[in-house]
């Protein structure tokens, strides 16, 4: 009864006009995806900030972000930024790789540096692994697992190939690391990348000693509405990195997610 009671008040309560706009988009990217389907396509194979990527996918969504990718038109500025970035740094973290395309990045910029990317889902760690065969690259390692401010296992919701998976009380369970854990006899990152679906606050937090002793520069995807899965904020995340000495540059901005450059 609660159920349906709430579900009358979202109907109720819906923009109509906005519906239609959100529905008609879906319907398009929907299209589009069967259209790909029907013609046999699977992949994009394009270059982007100089590595060559296969942009898989096996839903409506993921086909809408690798066409956007294929076009330059997903993070494009956020992409050459990193790439300049990368360039003089030695170890790199890319904390929710998707399709590899951050890690890769940095491990062309800089040949001599040595890249971890973190990435829990079966489908996406196979990609990354077929995308870094593709570049004959040596410096990268992918880790098959989530990212928070825990190590062990973790059960995990995930988005089959997307970029949506969520540490949950419930799923399918995957190995977690803390990164101060993970990093504890390796050499500590001087870049990172967060991209994590609202663990940002809990990653950061067991990054804590990694921030204090090596004072990496980040680049931050703060998901404003899925904090609080977490029990966290922005305000969380601000008041963390102001007692640890960082300050944060917006970068850009969208409905779901704000990115920035978070440095001393």
């Amino acid at each position: 009864m609660k159920k349906l009671t709430k579900k009358l008040h979202t109907l109720w309560h819906l923009d109509w006009r906005w519906a239609g706009k959100y529905y008609k988009k879906k319907i398009k990217q929907y299209l589009g995806y069967l259209g790909s389907k029907l013609k046999g396509k699977k992949y994009w194979e394009v270059s982007i900030e100089g590595v060559k990527i296969k942009l898989s996918f096996s839903n409506y969504y993921q086909h809408h972000l690798a066409n956007l990718s294929s076009q330059g038109r997903q993070e494009n500025q956020l992409l050459k930024i990193w790439k300049k970035q990368s360039e003089n740094k030695n170890i790199v973290v890319d904390l929710g790789g998707y399709n590899g395309i951050f890690g890769l990045i940095s491990a062309a910029a800089n040949p001599a540096s040595r890249v971890y990317i973190f990435e829990p889902d079966t489908i996406n760690y196979n990609h990354i692994k077929v995308n870094i065969n593709l570049n004959q690259v040596k410096n990268v390692e992918v880790v098959k697992a989530a990212v928070a401010d825990q190590t062990g296992p973790v059960s995990f919701n995930l988005h089959a190939g997307g970029p949506g998976g969520s540490i949950a009380d419930s799923g399918l369970e995957v190995d977690c690391w803390k990164l101060d854990d993970f990093f504890q006899h390796r050499e500590l990152p001087t870049l990172m990348k967060f991209d994590i679906e609202g663990a940002e606050c809990r990653a950061l937090l067991g990054a804590k000693q990694i921030l204090i002793k090596n004072k990496p520069a980040m680049l931050l995807e703060v998901h404003q509405k899925f904090l609080s899965r977490y029990g966290d904020s922005t305000q969380v995340i601000d008041r963390f990195l102001q007692a640890i000495g960082y300050k944060k540059l917006w970068l850009d901005q969208n409905e779901f997610t704000t990115h920035y450059w978070v440095h001393l």
